[in-house]
């Protein structure tokens, strides 16, 4: 029988860059090499990483802050979240989600927002059965 889902904040440089395995199905792009550098980079920013740890190994993982915006107050933006497509559907992703949601309350967020791609049709129910809404369209230009 497998462990229940844990999750806790990756505090240190060695456990943020265990995810990396996990955050690359997500974000293939992502290289080995830059990975460290890449969350230093976010994490000056006020970005927390967080995974997601069922049986020893890591499930799951996302990258997530809490901010001031005008339109929304204090919130928890969720800039990536990721389940191992192995444990989809197994409550790894409501964990991480949870985890944000309690964390980002205790801050005094009122929301948590976050974009999704718009070919990512699994993610979209999940985020519908998770409770959230699409309020708004997301737009970008390459500079």
């Amino acid at each position: 029988m497998s462990e229940q889902i844990s999750v806790s904040e990756c505090e240190t440089q060695a456990s943020q860059f265990a995810t990396f395995d996990i955050m690359r199905q997500l974000r293939p792009h992502l290289e080995e090499q830059s990975y460290p550098d890449a969350l230093e980079a976010l994490q000056a920013e006020g970005a927390r990483v967080i995974a997601a740890y069922q049986d020893g190994d890591i499930v799951g993982c996302a990258v997530f802050r809490v901010e001031f915006r005008l339109a929304h107050g204090r919130m928890a933006y969720v800039d990536d979240l990721v389940a191992d497509a192995a444990r989809r559907s197994s409550g790894v992703g409501a964990a991480l989600m949870e985890w944000i949601s309690v964390e980002a309350k205790s801050q005094g967020a009122n929301f948590v927002v976050l974009d999704s791609g718009v070919h990512r049709g699994s993610a979209h129910r999940f985020y519908f059965r998770e409770g959230f809404e699409i309020t708004s369209f997301n737009f970008k230009k390459r500079l």
